[in-house]
């Protein structure tokens, strides 16, 4: 179970309540939920269940989701609803344990499959080489047929075997019974095997259009073999409902770019466009000198099986695109490919619709993009093809440039970019496992690089949610492992990255990318987010947290304060550890200084805010001199703080930072010339009078404690003398 902790706080102020009164109900009911102290379940807690002296919240709980309301002596919080109480490993592994069931199931329906489309027509049994009719004939089988005048005929009752024709037809047709349908399946039956029907009469030297033919015998017979060789199909459209086969795929020599001998080899493009339920296995598909292999280009195509089929292509090696004026993208799609191989060309395997599967399907020398899926509207404003719960199941290749990419665009078409209006949804629902070998760019790449000055965007780059890398050994990326842009939701579950200089890169718009701690990485030169830690020595007032996954250890070589840290990431925990005795580091409330300090944060973006969970350094006695400025912010980095005055200040913030009911001072100088301020911000005077002016080498020296909500004033002292 999750452990649940929170602080009770006054909704209105944030004010801690301790001791306060916590009633936790099962979402959406009044029953109370049942609570326990400890993680396995054994010791029972009371509900309500009540706040500690500091107002901490613990307890663990078997309900998946919770309402809540906090209460103390007569202060009744609003109810907080539908809180969920499933860690994210849990909710990992039940991803990944429907990813699994769904392989399972895939595995599970290939032989099944297969056989539905497989399956023989009954033969008839008869011998192919006929008795001519004639006196003296004998006739010894049951499968004997005697041929007379063009008709086959067989003996009518086996018990007259063996019979002897007279040659006196009058007679022995008595005895005979004409068999034509079945002597026209044994005459076919040679170019038949497992219920497909093989041409005799195709040019296997790839030089003739045989496309008309080889359509006229997929419309009669409807699944049709080819035999090995080569053969031009043209664009061949097969119909739908119909199976095109051949003698097996080869490989292509990636140096000669000739396909090895012993399959069949069709030259040209398949156009499925429109068609439903084809299936096409065991054959190569060269469509290099046509630009594209195999494609289907609307949202009426659909339902088709791809097995051992190699291609090779100028362009497009598979390409299924929805292409229709639903930007839901609900129409179409529903393709499996199996065990294909794609050469050549700048893309690879293409999904631009619902539901296509490729499962062990390799690219190789492909020049852009070897495995993709996309959403866009580039043939139209109207025209949508949408990549919704594409898998790339145990895919890969060689020497390819990137090998997954996924990313989604809206094209203006002539629209001014500033009356634009995005119409295209995103991509969603990708999966990816496998390994790339030798690639020339990264291994991955979701979303658009930022755009680059001078280079405008003819598109806007959309979003692309709910990607998910479930494993691969990931190695050699010149560029980058994986890079997450215009990410929604990634997750990173398994795999391993090995000689990638950049193993997981956060682009620019990444929303809550969870990256599993089973993925490890060896060699890498910027391990980024699979670092043991993040080291920031870049002196900047507000730091991308992003990027780290547990420690960040602080390093500046000059003074800093900071006080911003960002996260694309709608819930985050990290541990800052300061290594150097310049940074001040000011978070939720608190502030640390000093080598050695550190704190616990934890980010909720639905709040907007951090929070810190541990703070056990405490802050030096020593005082610190901060540098003057007409606007100064004092962000504590010991219990005293020192400012010289060289001028006015218009507004000096005094913040906390420290535990409640630390008390620390401030001391004022000013020399040769009288300063004043004119604005404190943060602080409570109390009793005492507001310190708005200092005179001619006058100290003043403040003592504040520190309430938790401001700095009260306990005391003022002035000086004659500057020291």
């Amino acid at each position: 179970m999750q452990p649940i902790q929170f602080f009770a706080a006054r909704a209105e102020d944030g004010a801690l309540l301790p001791d306060a009164t916590v009633d936790v109900f099962v979402h959406g009911t009044q029953e109370r939920a049942v609570l326990f102290s400890d993680s396995p379940g054994v010791t029972p807690l009371g509900n309500p269940v009540r706040s500690d002296a500091n107002a901490r919240v613990f307890f663990y709980t078997t309900a998946p989701r919770i309402d809540m309301r906090i209460s103390r002596y007569g202060y009744v919080a609003p109810l907080l609803v539908d809180i969920s109480t499933l860690d994210a490993a849990t909710a990992v592994e039940q991803v990944q344990d429907n990813i699994d069931k769904a392989i399972n199931k895939i595995d599970g329906s290939l032989e099944v499959m297969r056989t539905q489309f497989d399956e023989l027509l009954e033969r008839s049994g008869f011998e192919t080489v006929f008795l001519s009719y004639g006196a003296g004939v004998i006739v010894e089988r049951p499968t004997q047929a005697v041929q007379r005048d063009g008709e086959l005929y067989k003996v009518t009752n086996q018990s007259d075997l063996p019979f002897t024709l007279l040659g006196n037809w009058s007679e022995d047709r008595l005895k005979l019974t004409a068999i034509g349908d079945q002597a026209l399946r044994q005459q076919v039956q040679p170019f038949l095997d497992a219920g497909y029907f093989q041409p005799n009469d195709l040019d296997l030297s790839g030089i003739v259009n045989e496309q008309a033919k080889i359509l006229a015998y997929l419309l009669k017979y409807k699944r049709v073999r080819i035999p090995a060789g080569k053969v031009n199909i043209g664009e061949l459209a097969p119909p739908s409902g119909t199976s095109l086969v051949g003698y097996g795929k080869t490989r292509l020599n990636r140096s000669t770019k000739q396909w090895l001998s012993g399959g069949t080899t069709l030259i040209g493009s398949i156009n499925l466009t429109g068609k439903t339920g084809c299936r096409l296995y065991d054959f190569n598909c060269d469509g290099y000198a046509a630009g594209n292999a195999i494609v289907g280009l609307s949202d009426s195509t659909e339902w088709h099986w791809i097995e051992r089929v190699a291609t090779r292509a100028s362009d497009h090696n598979f390409l299924f695109e929805q292409n229709g004026a639903d930007s839901a993208g609900r129409y179409g799609g529903n393709i499996f490919c199996v065990d294909c191989d794609a050469y050549d060309g700048p893309n690879g395997f293409v999904s631009k619709m619902l539901n296509v599967t490729f499962l062990r399907c390799f690219a190789y020398d492909v020049t852009v993009q070897s495995h993709v899926a996309v959403s866009d509207n580039i043939n139209g404003p109207g025209v949508f093809s949408r990549a919704q719960n594409t898998k790339f199941i145990e895919c890969g290749g060689d020497g390819c440039h990137i090998g997954c990419s996924i990313y989604s665009h809206d094209f203006y078409h002539g629209v001014s970019p500033a009356n634009h209006v995005v119409t295209v949804n995103p991509s969603t629902g990708t999966y990816w496992s496998g390994t790339h070998t030798n690639v020339t760019n990264c291994q991955g790449h979701v979303g658009d690089y930022p755009e680059q000055p001078g280079s405008p965007y003819n598109f806007v780059p959309i979003f692309n949610n709910e990607v998910t890398v479930g494993g691969g050994n990931f190695q050699n990326s010149p560029l980058f492992g994986w890079r997450f842009d215009w990410a929604g939701r990634p997750r990173v579950l398994a795999g391993h990255f090995s000689g990638c200089v950049n193993p997981i890169v956060i682009g620019s718009n990444v929303v809550d990318l969870y990256v599993d701690y089973s993925v490890t990485r060896f060699g890498a030169i910027n391990p980024g987010i699979l670092s043991y830690e993040i080291v920031e020595s870049s002196n900047a007032n507000a730091i991308n947290v992003s990027m780290v996954r547990d420690l960040l250890i602080v390093r500046n070589t000059e003074p800093t304060a900071i006080s911003l840290l960002v996260t694309g990431n709608s819930f985050q925990r990290i541990n800052i550890v300061l290594d150097d005795d310049l940074t001040t580091l000011t978070i939720g409330g608190r502030a640390i200084f000093g080598k050695g300090s550190a704190l616990s944060a934890e980010w909720n973006g639905e709040l907007g805010a951090w929070r810190v969970i541990g703070a056990p350094s405490t802050f030096p006695d020593s005082e610190v001199p901060f540098e003057y400025a007409q606007n100064l912010d004092l962000s504590w980095r010991s219990k005293a703080a020192y400012v010289e005055m060289t001028g006015n200040i218009n507004t000096l913030v005094v913040r906390g930072g420290f535990t409640p009911g630390t008390r620390s001072t401030l001391r004022l100088a000013a020399k040769s010339s009288a300063y004043s301020v004119f604005n404190w911000d943060g602080v409570n005077w109390g009793s005492a009078d507001a310190v708005t002016s200092i005179a001619a080498d006058q100290t003043v020296l403040i003592q504040f404690y520190w309430t938790g909500r401001s700095q009260l004033v306990e005391s003022v002292l002035r000086f004659s003398a500057v020291p």
